[in-house]
This record gives structure tokens, sequence and C-alpha cells, in this order.
């Protein structure tokens, strides 16, 4: 994300197009390396699979259901040895920029 320029050079800005209800996951590699007691990670296979499965739940549950989902059923109360931070987004639209006189 351009932390270290002198390693990652600028790039161009990357732009998307987003529609009402769509929703972006921004996180670090500790979800994903998220170890479990056979020594299996996470991974970023499972987030997107979970990610896709409850696309039509609550963002803030979401985040929820994952935690939990990691931390008893992926790790088995195994904890993490990393950071882990998620942010979610959901775009709501764009507000009408019309004001009644």
């Amino acid at each position: 994300m351009g932390a270290f320029p002198s390693v990652f050079p600028p790039q161009p800005e990357p732009s998307i197009t987003l529609s009402p209800g769509d929703r972006g996951y921004l996180y670090t590699d500790g979800i994903t390396e998220w170890v479990g007691p056979q020594e299996n990670m996470f991974g970023i296979e499972q987030l997107e699979t979970f990610l896709l499965e409850h696309s039509s739940d609550d963002v803030e549950m979401v985040l929820s259901l994952l935690m939990d989902h990691v931390s008893h059923q992926h790790a088995q109360g195994r904890s993490s040895e990393d950071d882990i931070t998620i942010i979610a987004f959901e775009f709501l639209g764009v507000a009408d920029k019309k004001m009644n006189s």
C-alpha cells in the first residue's frame, strides 16, 4: 500500500466501479496465516469462501462470525501468533446532491 516506496515503487492508481451493496475487505496476513492444531493455515481460499457464503449478512455480523469461525472452528482455540486486522466496507451508493429549497 505504498508504505515502503523504496521497496515497492509507486504504481498507477487503479480504479474500480462500485455498485450499491458491493463490499470490500482489507486485512493483514494474520487472518490467513492463523495456524490450526494440525499446523494448517486458514488461507486466502477459505477466507474468500467464507466471505462469499456470508455476503448477504450484515457487514458487522460477517466480521464477528469470521473471527469466531477462525478462532474456534479452524484454530480450535489456538491463539494467533500474528496481529490481526480486518476492515470491511459496504458501498451504499452516492448521495443525491439535489437539495430541496
